[in-house]
């Protein structure tokens, strides 16, 4: 092999190479692409490589210089790849994880409130326990079935503070509750 035809190979690797990465839309995808062409048992560049040896000692160190640079260019544009992808993937996800997984009730004045401020009126009486009733309505079904957000992993932790008649946790007195809570909370840090 001639140093002019390994460099049409190397050339050729360079603009297949290119538009392999380009191509690949996904991280599956360009991780074949990667395969392919860098790949140790099945990559081309390691097939011009190993065609090294086949040049004359004299253009040696000129072939060398030009498969690295294409290497190393291939890997760059790899990595501009990878990082598009995954920038791409992570806009379609804005979930701000420090927010709480279910929207918060905000609660409503009692029944009984209700009524002693619209004694007057019946109307508004109706009114607001309609309201009422809409939003325990929307209370109810979120403790039940609670709205998860779309995160790889959530975590539900159930906590029965009930221990049986001689250890039930309402009859210990609230600064040794609190004193609990702290220890317990220390422990999931």
């Amino acid at each position: 092999m001639t140093l002019s035809e390994f460099q049409q190979l190397v050339t050729t690797l360079a603009a297949d190479g290119e538009k392999m990465i380009d191509a690949a839309t996904t991280a599956a995808l360009l991780e074949e692409a990667r395969t392919s062409l860098l790949g140790r048992k099945s990559g081309r560049l390691p097939e011009l490589f190993k065609q090294l040896p086949s040049l004359a000692p004299s253009e040696l160190r000129e072939a060398g210089s030009l498969i690295n640079a294409v290497k190393a260019k291939l890997e760059g544009i790899l990595d501009d790849r990878r990082r598009q992808l995954e920038a791409a993937s992570s806009s379609h996800r804005k979930v701000d994880l420090t927010m709480p997984a279910r929207r918060q009730w905000l609660g409503s004045k009692h029944p009984v409130t209700l009524d002693a401020e619209t004694r007057n009126d019946p109307a508004k009486l109706e009114a607001a326990l309609n309201t009422f009733r809409d939003r325990i309505k929307h209370y109810r079904q979120e403790r039940v079935y609670p709205t998860l957000p779309d995160w790889p992993v959530v975590c539900f932790y159930n906590m029965s503070k009930r221990r049986g008649e001689q250890r039930n946790w309402y009859a210990l007195p609230f600064d040794e509750r609190r004193k609990l809570m702290k220890g317990h909370a220390n422990v999931g840090r």
